[in-house]
């Protein structure tokens, strides 16, 4: 499960219990959560971050496949592809840095 934060709520995207999971969960309290919607697909091990007002989930596995899509989404219930990563990634770490976002390390297929 990927956690970001974004205006005053925190957001939980994906993840696995056991089974992989599509779920967006909000919180304004960090202590009470909500289901608020669901990625385009289950997914784990992907990055969530807010960058510029949006929400965007990048890669990401469903065991045994990895991904590569980006996806980007206002509000955490409405999703549409911005994009794609170089190769399918899962694990990896991410950042803004000077005004771009920033992927480093993490694993894919083989």
């Amino acid at each position: 499960m990927q956690l970001t934060v974004g205006g005053d709520a925190l957001y939980a995207l994906g993840g696995a219990t056991p089974v992989v999971t599509s779920s967006v969960l909000i919180s304004r309290d960090g202590r009470a959560w909500a289901t608020h919607g669901d990625l385009p697909a289950s997914r784990r091990s992907g990055r969530a971050i807010v960058f510029r007002d949006r929400i965007y989930y990048l890669g990401g596995e469903s065991p045994p496949v990895f991904f590569q899509q980006v996806w980007a989404s206002e509000d955490g219930l409405t999703w549409s592809g911005v994009g794609s990563l170089p190769e399918p990634l899962a694990s990896f770490a991410m950042t803004v840095h000077a005004g771009e976002l920033w992927v480093v390390g993490g694993y894919t297929v083989g």
